[in-house]
């Protein structure tokens, strides 16, 4: 009874405090680097904003939502990016969760982190890869929102010394450690303060594969390094997330334009129909693959038929996404095949159906409502004549087992059930989900 006397005093005492304060003194905004840099990143997004919502793709209902939630995850991955990361305390984070961030049509059987060092510092990186099959680390001199952006280094593990326990070990830095004992050692640029990290796991087999082990330290850190930026260097940190946010829109928005009547005054490239594209090397990608990519444009009772010949190749893997590039939905959804995961023919070669409905074969690319998407071929490392370009042969849904081998097992609703349980199992598994 005290304490509830108490505090009903307190309330009836604060509205006469309040009225008995001194008026507070008139001030006017803080003005400072960084408020002025937040200011120029503020008026970036809403330029943005206006360009997106005065594209043909908005005046689609199911795109300009697309677009828009992609406006909103462009502030995380550019925060992410150029504002968070302390290069002198690094980490290789989980950088695309399923659903929430999938920019760049990033890939349902890579397991990407990212990370950021100077270029002055040295570095160990070191792990387990506790059963994973396949990875990469590349090395960029920036990124989008940076003055350059190129690759400079990619660790292939393949190439790398290997434990019999699957533990490895290199280094990163303008000058190699006294003690590297002939590990890989990749140069970094001293003059470069912001190196991205990309490691790219991969996965074959969701259900036995999972997460590596690895962990990067700082060799050469003073102890006085500060963990919180300097004001000057956040400003200089939002002006680059406002540049990459501007680069990666335009870079989205040019990707996709491709695909309008009249776009940047060139013919519209045909829907349905899989086009040649740049390698690895160029825009940021891994320079040990290249990718082709089309447009899809389906009715719920049509299919395409996707058709190729299997090249033998470190890995090979089909996905889709929207017109900006998002990811589609691949722990819930059977949205993507790799090698390990496919069906081959008799004849040696690979057959997928991409429909929005489900044709009840093995190798269906579920559209997951999307009447209107992308759909993306990636190869690694594959042998010959790599540059493989599918043919796509578009009909009624109801025509697609005639067309298939006749010897294309049936997938009952049942079986699919079970598959797709699976797959979501194994799928979210992997993020710790």
């Amino acid at each position: 009874m005290k304490r509830l006397a108490l505090i009903a005093a307190l309330l009836v005492a604060t509205p006469a405090l309040a009225q008995s304060a001194p008026p507070a003194p008139d001030t006017k905004p803080a003005t400072s680097p960084a408020a002025e840099a937040w200011q120029r990143y503020s008026d970036t997004m809403r330029d943005l904003h206006r360009q997106f919502m005065a594209s043909p793709w908005a005046q689609m209902p199911e795109q300009r939502a697309q677009g828009l939630y992609l406006l909103q995850a462009m502030e995380v991955m550019g925060f992410n990016t150029y504002v968070a990361p302390r290069q002198d305390y690094p980490a290789l984070k989980v950088s695309y969760p399923p659903l929430e961030l999938s920019w760049g049509m990033t890939n349902p059987d890579f397991f990407y982190r990212t990370g950021f060092v100077d270029g002055a510092r040295t570095y160990r990186v070191y792990g387990k890869l506790n059963g994973v099959r396949w990875a990469t680390m590349q090395v960029m001199d920036g990124f989008m929102g940076d003055e350059t952006m190129n690759t400079i280094g990619n660790v292939d593990f393949d190439d790398l010394k290997i434990g019999p326990d699957g533990s490895f070990e290199f280094f990163l830095g303008a000058n190699p450690p006294a003690d590297a004992g002939g590990r890989t050692w990749v140069k970094l640029d001293p003059a470069k303060h912001n190196h991205q990290l990309t490691v790219r796991e991969t996965h074959y087999d969701w259900e036995k594969e999972g997460p590596m082990e690895i962990h990067i330290d700082t060799l050469d850190r003073p102890i006085s390094s500060p963990i919180f930026p300097s004001e000057e260097d956040l400003a200089r940190r939002i002006d680059r997330m406002a540049k990459w946010s501007k680069g990666a829109f335009a870079f989205t928005m040019m990707t996709a334009n491709v695909y309008l009547p009249g776009a940047d005054g060139k013919p519209p490239r045909e829907a349905n129909r899989f086009y040649g594209s740049a390698d690895g090397r160029s825009q940021g990608g891994n320079p040990l693959g290249y990718w082709v990519g089309m447009l899809y444009d389906i009715q719920p009772d049509e299919a395409l038929v996707i058709e190729m010949p299997v090249i033998p190749a470190r890995y090979w893997g089909f996905q889709l996404g929207t017109v900006f590039s998002q990811t589609t939905d691949f722990s819930y959804h059977k949205s993507s095949i790799n090698m390990a995961q496919a069906r081959i023919d008799g004849d040696g070669r690979f057959r997928a159906v991409l429909s929005l409905k489900d044709p009840g074969v093995p190798n269906w690319l579920d559209a997951v409502g999307l009447a209107k998407g992308t759909a993306l071929l990636r190869f690694y490392k594959a042998e010959g004549d790599a540059h493989i370009v599918p043919t796509v042969t578009k009909m009624k849904l109801a025509d697609v087992r005639r067309a298939l081998p006749k010897d294309t097992p049936v997938v009952t609703p049942g079986q699919r059930k079970a598959e797709l349980a699976r797959i979501q199992a194994s799928s979210l598994r992997r993020f710790g989900l």
